[in-house]
């Protein structure tokens, strides 16, 4: 039997797989059902699908929220002073 599942900000593969099966070990499967790579960020809101017949585990969810552990890479600025600087590169001791 299908299901649906709504994604939340930030999740992964390995998360959704943890929040619907109680552990990582599905997440390949979810991504190839779905069409996707296991890599792959997945937008919150997107609608995935899952069989039932795979959940084995009782799982419990705790009352702070789901798992969502995906890293958003923002870009840097680059730090200044003396604390960031580099020999050799921007700090010349003479």
């Amino acid at each position: 039997m299908e299901n649906t599942y709504k994604t939340y900000e930030n999740q992964t593969w390995e998360d959704i797989s943890n929040d619907l099966f109680g552990k990582v070990d599905y997440a390949f499967d979810l991504a190839l059902l779905n069409e996707s790579s296991v890599t792959s960020i997945i937008p919150a809101g997107t609608i995935i699908r899952y069989n039932s017949y795979i959940k084995e585990e009782f799982v419990l969810k705790s009352m702070s929220g789901l798992p969502a552990t995906a890293v958003i890479v923002e870009e840097v600025q680059q730090q200044e002073g003396i604390g960031y600087w580099k020999i050799g590169v921007n700090f010349k001791v003479s």
